[in-house]
């Protein structure tokens, strides 16, 4: 996490991570409702409360709906639905290239760089982790 973040994992902030990386963050709408967020303050166990409007304008947010997929479905198989239904959000981390193809549980930017799906679902975008 630290090379892609600059944080640990655990401490990941969306304030830092836009500021620091340029990473785009997204929120899900449904968090529209609430007056307050408390994010993570970039360290384990410190975080930071502040107006939810605030938050978005500061990191330049986009709200996106966040859909409940099956959960008879696997997780690896939840996590490459998701990635497909949503390829926009994402970017290649190697070349910066947005994904254009999802191959069961393989990702693929435009510059055909790869990345696997962890069995829990999860998209791992450490370096070492592609392969060209």
């Amino acid at each position: 996490m630290i090379n892609i973040t600059g944080y640990i994992h655990g401490a990941n902030t969306p304030i830092g991570i836009n500021v620091r990386k340029g990473f785009p963050i997204y929120f899900d709408e449904r968090i529209k409702d609430q007056p307050l967020i408390s994010v993570s303050a970039g360290k384990v166990g410190r975080s930071v409360r502040l107006k939810q409007t605030d938050l978005i304008d500061l990191v330049k947010g986009k709200y996106i709906k966040v859909r409940k997929v099956g959960m008879s479905m696997k997780k690896i198989e939840r996590g490459a639905r998701f990635v497909a239904q949503n390829k926009e959000l994402f970017r290649c981390p190697t070349c910066k290239a947005p994904f254009s193809k999802v191959e069961k549980t393989t990702v693929y930017c435009i510059k055909e760089h790869q990345f696997d799906l962890s069995k829990k679902g999860t998209l791992y975008f450490d370096q070492t982790w592609c392969q060209e």
